[in-house]
């Protein structure tokens, strides 16, 4: 999968996590769909933030953290990512504040710094 819709799908998984749409299992199953495909991920900080998403799921199941700590570090892992798209020189950012693309609308979270693709918010 290339970077660009990997970012698109993993914050948006995120997001359905965070608000409540997607259960941890249904988070965890789609995550794992999403990021062991055949082919790895060529973009370090991608790949970096999906070893660390990873992490955080396995330190839940080891209950090291709580279901509440784990939102926290997904959320703030998920705000942290600033990843260069090299599909049409496009530069995805998520920030707690911004989110610049010149893909399609985006529709923000209700977990600061979380941006979906989609529908613009409502």
């Amino acid at each position: 999968m290339t970077v660009a819709p990997l970012v698109s799908k993993l914050t948006q998984i995120a997001s359905a996590y965070l608000d409540g749409q997607l259960s941890f299992d249904e988070f965890e199953s789609e995550f794992i769909r999403i990021t062991w495909p055949a082919h790895p991920i060529f973009d370090e900080s991608l790949q970096e933030l999906v070893l660390n998403i990873d992490a955080a799921i396995v330190r839940y199941h080891e209950d090291i953290l709580n279901e509440e700590e784990l939102r926290r570090e997904l959320a703030s892992l998920i705000r942290q990512l600033q990843v260069s798209v090299d599909n049409d020189s496009v530069t995805r950012t998520h920030t707690a504040t911004t989110a610049s693309t010149t893909h399609s609308p985006e529709k923000v979270s209700a977990w600061p710094g979380i941006v979906t693709a989609g529908a613009p918010a409502s």
